[in-house]
């Protein structure tokens, strides 16, 4: 069963229990955890799915963006390809670690410093966990961000 670490936000370990106990009974969908219903409580989340880019072969989309990604961004990123806001290395990475989550079924946890263009660098801990579709293909990602300087503001 994956853990995370002891300093991950209440936030975070709340949604993963969530997460686990619905996989428990059968592969978690957008229903299981409807966007719409986290959002308030989950103020990062975001909806995100890998698509095919003519440009670059795969991509990240966001498809659904809380409003904390806007305060922590300054950009409007929903309905966005990642690759029109972060340089194509980062992207790179990012699309090898969300397209080993959609593989594998298993979530992911990081921890980190990061920068979009525009804006200046945040420190977070993020969430990301597959959804499945209801043939139980892993078909999009449910993540949560948490800001270093939200935690105490928004948590749990």
């Amino acid at each position: 069963m994956y853990t995370l670490p002891n300093d991950a936000p209440d936030r975070l370990v709340v949604l993963l229990k969530y997460w686990q106990n619905t996989a428990d009974h059968h592969p978690p969908t957008q229903h299981d955890l409807s966007f719409d219903e986290l959002v308030d409580e989950h103020p990062g989340m975001m909806l995100i799915e890998l698509v095919r880019s003519d440009d670059r072969g795969l991509d990240l989309k966001h498809v659904r963006v809380g409003p904390a990604h806007f305060r922590h961004t300054g950009q409007q990123l929903e309905g966005k390809l990642y690759s029109q806001t972060l340089y194509p290395k980062v992207l790179d990475r990012m699309i090898a670690v969300y397209q080993a989550v959609l593989e594998t079924g298993e979530p992911h946890y990081w921890q980190r410093i990061n920068g979009v263009f525009g804006a200046p660098p945040v420190e977070f801990s993020r969430l990301l966990l597959p959804l499945y579709d209801d043939e139980g293909n892993a078909h999009c990602l449910i993540g949560s961000w948490v800001w270093k300087d939200d935690e105490a503001v928004t948590a749990s």
